[in-house]
């Protein structure tokens, strides 16, 4: 809808309201106009494949810079519109986005120096882009016929570095001593002769073979299945994931760990 025809329609339902008002609101839409045009709303793709659509405008007006760090609300689906990843259930405080990292940069700063704090949109990528570009990994095969996949996310809040680092340190204490009392409480009462190893992980059941080690920069495939702590699955079935064994911020740290700990055909 162009802006004209806005305009138009929002004349039309508040035809009845005083001079006052009517001022009022024009000065709203003049503002508003400024900051954001319609045009804003338009879907677009670039040269990577990638489609960008800001659905909504929020309160702030602070915008980010080339050395910001994001933090972020994020949705993944599949275009039937199956969640596999949502932040606000996997994480405590969303994501954070360092516009400096070499990736972002070639493929989403274009996009994120434009929204200010408070923003939604929608991007949607090949799946192949997503995967292996930004995790070294296969399509998995909840995706594997989709030609694209979709990402919703909201900024929640533009952070320096020493914000950043202030934030994380806070919230990983407060989140640390959360954390471990709900799984040593879990622990306790479900596996009470079960103890941590050096590393803190709690290794609950193992199915040993004699076969290879993994080892550092070995290609391998992982099925996994989560749970919460009071046994509902995150996932419906186990899941499957190839990637290169010691890559960075590929998987958690605690799974890595784990998987370093394990020889092919072995359960865990």
């Amino acid at each position: 809808m162009t802006e004209n025809k806005v305009i138009n329609k929002l004349r039309v339902v508040f035809r009845k309201i005083a001079g006052v008002y009517k001022l009022l609101l024009i000065l709203i839409l003049t503002l508003f106009s400024c900051s954001k045009s319609t045009s804003s709303f338009k879907i677009n793709k670039d040269t990577n494949g990638i489609y960008f659509h800001l659905i909504a405008i929020g309160d702030g007006e602070k915008k980010p810079n080339l050395n910001s760090i994001l933090q972020l609300e994020i949705e993944l689906k599949t275009l039937a519109d199956s969640a596999f990843f949502n932040s606000k259930n996997n994480t405590r405080n969303g994501l954070f986005i360092d516009l400096k990292k070499p990736l972002i940069e070639k493929y989403f700063n274009s996009y994120f120096l434009q929204l200010s704090e408070g923003d939604s949109v929608t991007f949607l990528s090949p799946p192949t882009l997503f995967f292996k570009t930004f995790f070294d990994t296969s399509v998995p095969f909840f995706c594997s016929k989709d030609s694209l996949i979709q990402f919703n996310m909201k900024l929640i809040s533009i952070l320096n570095k020493t914000q950043y680092e202030a934030f994380i340190q806070e919230s990983e204490s407060e989140g640390k001593t959360s954390e471990l009392k709900k799984i040593t409480d879990f622990i306790a009462l479900h596996y009470p002769h079960t103890t941590p190893q050096p590393n803190g992980i709690y290794q609950l059941e193992k199915k040993e073979t004699k076969n290879e080690q993994v080892k550092i920069g070995n290609k391998i495939t992982i099925s996994y299945q989560g749970f919460y702590l009071d046994e509902k699955p995150l996932d419906v079935q186990p899941q499957k994931l190839e990637f290169i064994y010691g890559t960075p911020d590929q998987i958690i740290k605690g799974l890595n760990i784990v998987i370093g700990t394990l020889k092919k055909g072995e359960f865990s």
